[in-house]
């Protein structure tokens, strides 16, 4: 195993949600440190790993920062990631404004911080509104139409409901367009003929979202309830592992997130569906033709499996989603990501810590 850090003291910010305050006297360690604490956070792994090569690595809740408060904290670190940065929908119009008025124009101004992802990747796949970019650019997405904040009424979104599901319909999804572990999802099921709990649905989810945010109106994949959703996992441009994901066998629940008691396991390359991995390739090219060679250092590509047995993107996420190092023991594939992950340029393949 290669020692990253012989010649120099690298620092690392992790951004995090808010924590308690209990937490947060355990979310800093550095190289000396006898004992690693193990804050409660997603994707820790990647820390404790750079803790381990002798890094040190800090963990500050993003809320800390503003656009009149000095930067001179950030810019005392080498590397500021994402990776633990869950919960951020909670507080859409605090982040966004984290992310243009401090971290973008940060990026801009010092080569000497790198921010993994790019910030003006992360601005812009907060919202799904991504989708429409990517449909656009050619790639199969579920069918997708978003609503403005202003139209979500009950009349409104009826009509816009009966609308989209046309002469066949078929189920549909509703969610926020800045969202995340299935929170505010809601299934219609009969959007000819919308229940009570449709409607009480309807009237309180305005109320409930950033007036930045839009309403999503998708096509529900009923694969997902059978065979499931599958997740691969792709870092410094390569794929690297993926897994399942299927709902809570109760015949009610379509949601696969933990907190709905979704079951995830570990598929090998040869069980991913046939034509996914090049179209995770294909999307991993534009987004670095759209934002730079140097601008995605890791994604997830999340998606099912069509009864015509063609693979249809969910979504992408390229902010805070779980890549599941954890689960990635008995080889060298955490060493290897890691490496992957601050690798300067795909291309060349240069370590940044040597």
């Amino acid at each position: 195993m290669s020692i990253w850090f012989q010649n120099k003291r690298t620092s690392i910010l992790f951004l995090t949600p808010d924590v308690d305050p209990t937490v947060a006297q355990e979310c800093s360690f550095s190289a000396q440190a006898t004992t690693l604490p193990f804050p409660p956070l997603q994707n820790k792994i990647i820390a404790e790993y750079l803790h381990q090569q002798g890094a040190d690595v800090q963990f500050l809740p993003w809320k800390c920062f503003k656009a009149n408060v000095p930067t001179k904290i950030l810019c005392s670190f080498d590397y500021i990631l994402f990776l633990c940065c869950d919960k951020y929908e909670v507080h859409v119009d605090d982040f966004y404004a984290f992310l243009r008025d401090v971290l973008v124009p940060l990026h801009r101004n010092s080569g000497d911080i790198h921010i993994i992802n790019n910030p003006e990747v992360v601005l812009w796949n907060m919202d799904k509104r991504y989708l429409k970019d990517l449909e656009n650019a050619g790639f199969p997405v579920l069918r997708t139409t978003f609503l403005a904040h202003s139209s979500i009424t009950v009349p409104l979104l009826s009509a816009a409901i009966r609308s989209f599901a046309g002469a066949k319909n078929l189920p549909v999804i509703l969610k926020p367009s800045i969202s995340a572990s299935g929170t505010n999802v809601y299934l219609v099921k009969d959007p000819g003929q919308v229940t009570t709990e449709d409607i009480s649905y309807m009237e309180s989810i305005g109320s409930r979202l950033s007036n930045r945010c839009s309403l999503m109106i998708q096509d529900f994949e009923p694969s997902i309830c059978t065979t499931g959703e599958y997740s691969l996992v792709f870092i410094g441009g390569i794929f690297s592992h993926a897994t399942l994901k299927t709902p809570v066998a109760n015949g009610r629940e379509y949601r696969v997130n933990v907190m709905y008691h979704g079951r995830l396991e570990d598929v090998s390359g040869s069980q991913v569906p046939d034509l996914a991995v090049s179209l995770g390739y294909e999307i991993w090219a534009w987004l670095c033709e759209k934002f730079g060679s140097r601008a995605i250092r890791y994604m997830r590509l999340d998606g099912m499996v069509q009864k015509t047995g063609k693979f249809i993107i969910g979504e992408i996420e390229l902010i805070e989603p779980d890549i599941w190092l954890h689960r990635q023991v008995g080889g060298t594939v955490l060493e290897e990501s890691v490496q992957r992950l601050f690798q300067r340029d795909s291309k060349n393949g240069a370590k940044l810590f040597e």
